[in-house]
């Protein structure tokens, strides 16, 4: 075993076991396929908190929005009962401290979420911007959010993304997640036109493989200007995709 080969212990009684796939094939699945280390029965789950994201087993991601909608829901309750006693500026603060972490945390893994789930999330931001602006419930989010000077989440999410390829596309990530990505010039035995700085994208047979990291940031990246993608910073990365 790995393990015993580099003199390293498990902590069987902490394991778990998550299979993960669609929802047909997770059904073919025995009731209770038993997986054992060192005599222990591993305990199998339908979603495990790895750093901080919830997994599911169908990666639907809908266990871990759960989880973020709950969180949000109590703060914004506090931040309600603050709102009488606290000018705008400290709400806006503690929405930015608060709120915004849960809402952003690791969206480059789950931000391929369904619009429902969406939704969801983007009704947490809308109330939470509703409180702070003391708006009644007859004034248009899109309004409440634009007199905040917000972006939506899916816009906050989309970003984000950019960000991550960025800091891909110049090396300033782990090896793990630039070996994902392969330029199409090394590809293609023929140089295509404009596609010099242009990533491979990976032929999306599954839903599974549409919704990763690979798929979906190659495409993500392709998208921009060659100037965009010729930046080495964050800000001249904007600057150019704006203009």
């Amino acid at each position: 075993m790995w393990l015993n080969s580099k003199r390293l212990s498990l902590n069987v009684l902490q394991t778990k076991c998550l299979f993960t796939g669609t929802r047909y094939k997770i059904s073919l699945l025995p009731s209770e396929p038993y997986i054992c280390l060192d005599g222990h029965l591993i305990e199998r789950v339908n979603s495990y908190k790895c750093l901080g994201v919830q997994v599911d087993k169908t990666l639907s991601w809908e266990a871990h929005i759960s989880e973020v909608v709950s969180k949000v829901a109590k703060v914004l309750a506090a931040l309600r009962r603050l709102r009488p006693i606290c000018p705008q500026s400290t709400l806006v603060t503690i929405y930015k401290s608060l709120i915004l972490p849960h809402l952003d945390y690791c969206s480059a893994v789950w931000g391929c979420i369904r619009n429902g789930l969406s939704q969801k999330l983007q009704k947490l931001q809308n109330r939470a911007a509703c409180i702070i602006t003391g708006s009644g419930w007859d004034v248009r989010s899109v309004q409440i959010l634009h007199a905040l000077n917000w972006e939506s989440l899916a816009d906050r999410r989309a970003k984000q993304l950019k960000s991550l390829m960025v800091k891909t596309a110049n090396n300033l990530v782990p090896e793990y997640l630039s070996d994902k990505f392969t330029s199409v010039n090394t590809v293609h035995r023929h140089n295509l036109w404009g596609a010099q700085h242009n990533l491979f994208i990976p032929r999306p047979n599954t839903e599974a493989l549409q919704k990763s990291f690979s798929y979906r940031g190659a495409v993500t990246w392709n998208s921009p200007s060659v100037e965009a993608k010729q930046a080495t910073t964050l800000n001249s990365f904007y600057s150019a995709i704006v203009s």
